[in-house]
């Protein structure tokens, strides 16, 4: 009886222990899609700017981290759909300027093909089960693990001043490029403003509750990376029911604590002052 009783303590331990928010794994999976976004938008900025006599041939885009570990993105030829227009190679953090715009070597690799094939499978989904709002449009992230095959879809604004957080799904697929399902990550859409309304008083910090999720999403992470260069606030705090994340932008840090450890600290804060 005794062993039995030090057998279900161990499982429940372990299952427990199982559950502990992982910061390390969240955070690089944001710090991945921040990039791949980056990518793309540069790229789109430039093949705009640079091919502008090829932009009635282009279809859809999309940017993966290659084996070296920078971030390609392609454009595909709508009228061909085995090639593409051009080929583009990032830093491993992106930068305005493309290490290589590649034009010759066009023929489209079987991950360029499988990424292209899930997110035009989302973008066919998306209008049909996504909530849109006025103002905003979605932003599909594909990405392909030996483990999974899912897009990200983020809602974007149109027009600048604010960061729009929330709305924000996750569509699987299985490895023949089939859909599986969707995860909502967010039930809502908050605006954050870049900056506050008195002069006097700057934004130090953001904050959103999760419901859905106790901890701070991926997509969260991704969104603040690509406009923390327009926000005056530099820190991002998001309030679970058992954990609060706490998103430092600048240093690309994330701490996670539980709910009553930040009570307690929110506590002492209001007895200091």
């Amino acid at each position: 009886m005794k062993f039995t009783l030090l057998f279900i303590f161990v499982c429940l331990s372990v299952i427990t222990f199982a559950k502990e928010p992982d910061p390390e794994k969240v955070l690089e999976e944001g710090k991945q899609l921040y990039r791949l976004e980056k990518a793309s938008w540069y790229a789109t900025d430039d093949f705009f700017t640079r091919f502008a006599h090829k932009t009635s041939s282009a279809g859809i885009y999309i940017s993966y981290i290659s084996a070296e570990g920078n971030v390609n993105t392609v454009f595909f030829d709508k009228n061909n759909p085995d090639q593409l227009l051009v080929r583009y190679t990032f830093d491993f953090i992106p930068k305005t300027m493309p290490l290589i715009v590649d034009t010759v070597n066009l023929e489209a690799t079987i991950l360029e093909k499988d990424l292209k094939a899930i997110k035009t499978e989302t973008g066919k989904l998306a209008p049909l089960i996504c909530i849109s709002y006025e103002n905003t449009g979605f932003n599909f992230i594909p990405i392909i693990t030996p483990e999974e095959k899912k897009v990200y879809i983020l809602t974007a604004p149109k027009e600048p001043g604010a960061v729009l957080i929330g709305n924000d799904y996750c569509f699987t697929f299985d490895s023949k490029n089939k859909y599986k399902d969707m995860k909502r990550l967010h039930r809502s859409l908050i605006s954050l403003p870049y900056k506050s309304n008195e002069a006097n008083n700057p934004l130090e910090s953001s904050f959103h509750s999760h419901v859905v999720s106790d901890i701070i999403d991926p997509t969260d992470i991704c969104t603040l990376l690509l406009y923390k260069d327009f926000t005056e606030w530099k820190k991002h705090i998001v309030l679970g029911k058992k954990y609060v994340s706490i998103f430092d932008m600048e240093n690309e840090s994330l701490n996670i604590i539980t709910r009553k450890e930040w009570d307690k600290l929110e506590k002492n804060k209001k007895n200091s002052d």
